[in-house]
């Protein structure tokens, strides 16, 4: 392809991306549009183009994607209603993946013209935004005929639909509410952000999400099956401390089933191996824990970390995971995700990934008191509960 074939677009003094659309909407017989979403403010752009090119028989296609309810509902309710009067089909996203193509292209007796790149149908990215295009002058057709194929193949798949009256309507709905919920989110957001103090709103919003999901992962669901599974690490433990002659091979046996499954911090499994190179020092110091008298949460941690110091990939979430499962109303879990959980609350004094050289003694402590604070402030019951919460807010 030639270079003067090719070229870059933006929104300058001098050219702009809706004078493209403008020049080629008059110039042309067909119309495939492709953008992630779309705005009344783009449309009116060129919308007495494009009416007065619809006018003179131009067949348009518009494909607009929902993802993030940022598309205007006005604009499809309009596009939809042009398509009674003119040969305009309107389709909308449909998948589970986003939707994010930004083409528009265009066919006449001669030839194609395809604009492609970073503007979306808004004001902002045929106009104002610092968006970026190629602007390709498609001698044999061929780009637009694929262009014109990828489409007719999203339709086949489902991936796209075409727009109807209530399918607009029910978009609306969920157009609105977003558009409200999220407006309390920025207000929250800004709250927070210019405050100090902690603020449990956030995690007080997630905890009621938690608790109407139904799912495995829903705090039910979470609660009794967390319970069970400390219950059954209790018993695991114990059999690492009675273990008369504890070695590598008996030692994974024995805690595989901590680090696969009945404990909840991440990579634990993958770094099973390395802290089987240490079985005996791991067990003594299960021993010195357990053996201590209702230790205070200071001296609990050291204890641990004296022993655990030197064994590889014995960190932090591992030494957290025991104690927790030793009481789970004194001791929290404190690992990435617990730490990420505790800054939705404003509390950012902790390190972000946790291990042995930055969480002393008096820190996990810190963090422990904090932890029952969001515990009391929240209803939860104990850390247990307060750890799920944490895990949910992370993944979910």
């Amino acid at each position: 392809m030639k270079s003067k074939e090719i070229r870059f677009i933006t929104n300058s003094k001098d050219v702009q991306h809706c004078s493209i659309l403008q020049t080629y909407l008059q110039q042309s017989k067909h119309l495939e549009c492709m953008v992630a979403f779309a705005k009344m403010s783009g449309l009116k752009e060129i919308l007495e183009d494009l009416k007065s090119a619809l006018s003179n028989k131009l067949e348009a296609r518009f494909v607009v994607g929902l993802d993030f309810y940022q598309t205007d509902p006005e604009l499809l309710t309009t596009l939809l209603k042009l398509g009674k009067d003119y040969n305009l089909s309107l389709c909308i996203s449909n998948s589970e993946y986003c939707f994010h193509p930004k083409v528009y292209a265009f066919k006449n007796k001669e030839c194609s013209h395809v604009l492609v790149g970073s503007a979306n149908l808004t004001a902002g990215g045929l106009c104002n935004n610092h968006a970026l295009s190629t602007l390709i002058k498609d001698t044999s057709g061929e780009l637009m005929k694929s262009i014109s194929q990828q489409i007719d193949q999203l339709i086949n798949n489902g991936e796209v639909i075409l727009a109807t009256k209530e399918s607009i309507a029910l978009y609306k709905k969920r157009h609105d509410l977003y558009r409200v919920q999220n407006s309390l989110a920025k207000r929250k957001i800004n709250r927070v952000v210019d405050s100090t103090d902690a603020d449990f709103e956030t995690l007080r919003d997630i905890l009621i999400e938690m608790k109407q999901d139904r799912s495995i992962k829903g705090f039910n669901k979470q609660k009794s099956s967390r319970l069970l599974l400390r219950n059954t690490s209790k018993n695991q433990i114990k059999k690492i401390i009675k273990h008369p002659k504890i070695n590598k091979q008996s030692f994974i046996e024995l805690y595989e089933p901590l680090a696969k499954c009945l404990w909840h911090s991440g990579g634990l499994e993958r770094g099973k191996n390395i802290v089987a190179l240490k079985p005996k020092t791991f067990q003594i110091g299960l021993k010195a824990v357990t053996d201590l008298n209702t230790p205070s949460v200071i001296v609990a941690y050291q204890t641990l970390h004296e022993h655990f110091n030197h064994i590889p990939g014995a960190g932090t979430n591992v030494i957290t995971e025991i104690l927790h499962t030793i009481d789970n109303k004194k001791f929290a879990v404190m690992n990435q995700n617990s730490v990420f959980g505790m800054s939705l609350a404003n509390i950012h004094n902790f390190p972000r990934i946790p291990d042995k050289k930055n969480l002393n003694a008096e820190l996990y402590s810190e963090f422990c008191k904090k932890a029952g604070e969001i515990c009391t402030t929240l209803g939860l019951s104990n850390f247990t509960e307060l750890d799920a919460l944490f895990n949910y807010a992370y993944w979910d």
